[in-house]
């Protein structure tokens, strides 16, 4: 009989991103503020990471530029549209920097308001009488600026511009005290006393002791660092920049090995973006592919392109990741290129390496529960079930039994199907399907990608429902469900390869036929459709032809031997 199949890899490769603007006004604000609250009180800190320091983190806090990544830890979803919202700040200047400089920061930044303001006003008070009225004018002035500044600053966090503002604010009060003092009386260098004047020889020059060379040396060398920052900075990485958007140019016009070569330049004059690795590892895909009969010369070379290709992928990506050790973008992408590579390669450290990448993008954001999701649906693709199973605890511990949680049970049915328990992957795929159709139902008024989303998530719960029809004996019960399955996402080659199934398992081989070269055609690489397509052809007959999807399924990474033992068994039957 032909073997059923499913297919958990269309599982992985599909996720939507939940996000969005967060509700407006203050209330929006206060739960920012309570997060923000419990990550300057708790310190949280990712389980990936050994150098969490709880007794430090309070005074100095997690560093420059990081509330952006720890904000996921504490995040929480919106009670009423139950939507996760990042944040790259805690809308309030003060909350923003005890969060990432801890005490020391909160202290500092209060103080850089605070004590100006207080001086001021003790300025404005002690020398009320003999200030004129233009200098007590411009002293409230300033204040008032400083305070409408720092009230400004407790329900936002300041740009670039503002801080401009604010810090000339500060030089303004800085100089106030030489402004407003009585200029010294200059005295006259003629009535100078005698022996305050000194007179150099005739003909002789002022001359510069060797020990006083150090400061103009060291200014020189300061004046040429600075600008030769200010030219990196201003120069080559809008230089940078230009080649790296040349580079995307020329990729959605296929000329990727241009491509390569602009992302290669804007690296070299820009290194650490995290982007242009990231973009460099993107062309390789699109190599990978086959978009527009592309070959990369370099792996076309090799006995193996396709996984050179996904090699060269993960290098780029593991450069992005390392450059930005805490964004979940990258990361993720080093997590997907990995198992990739894993399904081609087959070695147990690339699977195991996959896992744990995809365990650290869920750790860094524990409350989204798609990622907890994209974790076991790793460990499906991997062979790993009860681990997929243990992964999935987390998404059901968020979402509990609500229609968001669909994909959860979609990945709950594949996984207990791969253990061997069909009774309960069908009510797992049959809760899967109802919460979709709940979800499509109530979702004409969302954007056509959004519905489009669910129907093919849809389309994968029924295939792989009818899978497991297949594999307890219930054919045309299978092929109600993937009727609908096709009608919901005419595209999904493994439907089609499930309904052959059922129609060989019925012996009407010719219509299995018809829907194994239709899978084939809508993906060369499903290495299942040419395993059962071999069969079929067995059972007519047609020896010749079986023989060459043999060779097929070789050539993809399947078990031959096993398929050739089928086929002698199958030549037995007919």
């Amino acid at each position: 009989m032909v073997t059923g199949a499913t297919n958990s890899r269309n599982v992985v490769d599909r996720f939507t991103s939940v996000g969005g603007a967060v509700t407006g006004g203050l209330s929006g604000r206060i739960v920012i503020w309570r997060a923000s609250q419990r990550l300057a009180l708790q310190r949280p800190w990712f389980e990936f990471e050994d150098l969490s320091l709880p007794w430090l983190r309070p005074v100095i806090g997690y560093g420059p530029d990081l509330f952006k990544y720890t904000y996921l830890l504490e995040r929480r979803a919106d009670p009423r549209t139950g939507r996760l919202v990042s944040e790259r700040y805690a809308h309030n200047y003060f909350i923003h920097k005890g969060v990432e400089l801890g005490a020391l920061g909160l202290i500092t930044s209060l103080g850089l308001f605070l004590v100006p303001m207080g001086a001021g006003a003790y300025l404005l008070v002690r020398h009320r009488r003999s200030y004129s009225i233009v200098h007590r004018l411009v002293l409230a002035g300033l204040l008032a600026a400083l305070a409408g500044r720092f009230l400004e600053q407790t329900t936002g966090v300041a740009s670039v511009s503002d801080l401009a503002i604010t810090w000339v604010l500060f030089g303004a009060f800085a100089a106030i005290p030489a402004i407003m003092e009585e200029p010294p009386a200059v005295q006259d260098p003629g009535r100078l006393p005698a022996h305050t004047q000194r007179r150099l020889p005739a003909g002789s020059r002022p001359t510069m002791a060797i020990g006083q060379m150090w400061r103009p040396a060291v200014a020189v060398a300061l004046i040429a660092g600075i600008g030769t920052l200010t030219w990196i900075k201003t120069i080559d990485y809008p230089l940078a920049a230009v080649k790296a958007r040349e580079g995307l140019d020329q990729t959605r016009s296929g000329q990727l090995p241009k491509a390569l070569e602009s992302l290669a330049h804007a690296e070299s004059r820009a290194p650490g973006v995290f982007v242009y690795p990231a973009l460099r590892a993107a062309v390789y895909s699109v190599y990978a592919d086959g978009a527009q009969g592309n070959r990369e010369a370099e792996c076309s070379v090799t006995g193996d392109y396709r996984t050179c290709l996904a090699r060269k992928t993960v290098l780029h990506n593991r450069e992005a990741a390392q450059q930005r050790p805490l964004d979940w973008r990258p990361q993720l992408a080093l997590a997907q290129s990995t198992l990739a590579l894993a399904s081609l390669v087959g070695t147990t450290q690339l699977s195991s390496d996959a896992t744990g990448l995809f365990r650290r993008v869920a750790q860094m954001d524990p409350q989204a529960w798609w990622r907890w999701e994209m974790l076991a649906a790793a460990y499906n693709q991997v062979g790993q079930p009860q681990k997929s199973l243990e992964s999935l605890t987390a998404s059901f511990s968020i979402l509990g039994d609500s229609d968001e949680a669909a994909n959860s049970f979609l990945i709950q049915g594949i996984a207990r199907r791969d253990l061997q328990q069909p009774a309960e992957a069908l009510a797992a795929f049959d809760r899967s399907i109802s919460r979709f159709q709940r979800l499509k139902d109530t979702s004409k008024k969302r954007p056509p990608a959004y519905r489009s989303g669910l129907n093919n998530s849809l389309a994968d719960a029924y295939s792989n429902r009818g899978a497991i029809l297949n594999d307890v004996g219930r054919y045309h019960e299978a092929i109600s469900g993937l009727d609908q399955a096709i009608s919901l996402n005419p595209n999904l080659a493994i439907a089609y390869n499930n309904r052959a199934n059922s129609y060989a398992n019925l012996e009407q081989i010719n219509h299995a036929l018809d829907d194994y070269d239709e899978a084939i055609r809508l993906d060369p690489r499903l290495a299942l459709a040419y395993y059962n397509r071999a069969l079929a052809y067995t059972y007519l007959g047609d020896d010749e032809k079986a023989r060459l999807d043999v060779g097929r399924v070789a050539e993809l990474g399947l078990d031959a031997g096993a398929l050739l033992e089928s086929i002698e068994e199958a030549k037995n039957d007919r």
